[in-house]
Formats: C-alpha cells, sequence, structure tokens
C-alpha cells in the first residue's frame, strides 16, 4: 500500500472478493505492520469490506505486530486512543508475533498459529524512498530524515520531511 500501483492492486482485489466462495478466509484480512500504516489501512478495512461484501459479511480484520505494543514508534500517549479505534471497529491485534509464513492459504506465527485470509497487506518494514537519499541530512535505521516538530529537515533550508520519509 505504499504506492498508487499497489493501492490500485489492492482495491482490484477486494472487489473481486464477492466471486470467490466465502469459506478458506475470503472475509479476512491481516495487515502485518502496527505502524501508522498498518493501523491507517486496518481502520479503513471493516467498511471497505463491508461495502463490497454486504453489511452482513462476517468480516475479520488483524494487525499482527512483532512489537509487544500497537503504535510501537507513537510513543504511550496515543496508544489508547488507538486501542479503543481499534477496538470500536472491531480489529484484531496480535501483537509479539512473527510471521514465519504467508501462503494462498493465509498466514502462519512463529508461534506456529495459522490464520486463513485471501487478503493479507504488508505494512511492515517499510523504509523511506530513495529519494531521500539526495538530501545531505542525518537519518534513523529505517533511511527516514530526522525532522523537528515542524517537520523540517534540520540543516537543510527549506526542506520538510512527512510519512514514511519523516521521523
Amino acid at each position: 500500500v505504499d504506492s498508487l500501483d499497489d493501492a490500485v492492486a489492492l482495491d482490484k482485489h477486494l472487489h473481486a472478493l464477492p466471486d470467490r466462495p466465502a469459506v478458506n478466509g475470503r472475509d479476512t484480512v491481516v495487515v502485518v505492520g502496527g505502524g501508522f500504516t498498518g493501523i491507517e489501512t486496518a481502520t479503513e478495512m471493516p467498511a471497505r469490506l463491508r461495502a463490497i461484501l454486504g453489511k452482513d459479511a462476517k468480516t475479520r480484520v488483524i494487525i499482527v505486530d512483532r512489537n509487544k505494543a500497537i503504535a510501537p514508534d507513537m510513543g504511550e500517549g496515543p496508544r489508547p486512543v488507538i486501542e479503543d479505534a481499534l477496538r470500536k471497529l472491531g480489529v484484531e491485534t496480535r501483537l509479539g508475533a512473527g510471521v514465519a509464513s504467508l501462503d494462498e492459504s493465509g498466514i502462519t506465527f512463529s508461534s506456529g498459529e495459522h490464520i486463513e485470509a485471501e487478503t493479507v497487506i504488508w505494512a511492515a518494514g517499510i523504509r523511506a524512498a530513495p529519494l531521500t537519499q539526495q538530501i545531505p541530512a542525518e537519518r534513523d535505521n529505517f533511511g527516514r530524515l530526522l525532522v523537528d516538530r515542524d517537520l523540517r529537515v534540520p540543516g537543510v533550508d527549506g526542506v520538510f520531511a512527512t510519512g514514511d520519509a519523516a521521523r
């Protein structure tokens, strides 16, 4: 979900779900990654699935993250609000869980638990776009530019960074 082509492919996939049998995880979406992108994607899925599959479909959306807490980079302050919003939307979480494998039947965690899902969205391990390498500034281990509270890149006049390019 980090490019327009990927978003279009996901949209086509979701709209093709009603043409498949309602078994084997058709109505389940697993989002791997409990950071901002994963949370944003997962919170959109319940309404999208109901719109596509019908309001009575028994949909399931699950966020999987190897960290022990949701939104690990956002800190403890916003976490209760995020957890409450996920609960209200019916989004499940599997925290402290690593992904061992992915196949056509779904996803298997390092614990051995398997969840049948025809839709798995990868929102973990995202690195900053290569364009950021052209900016002579400090970055974190994901290649994201360090920014101040106004999203300015310190030491580089007139340059701001947001989204996956900023830390």
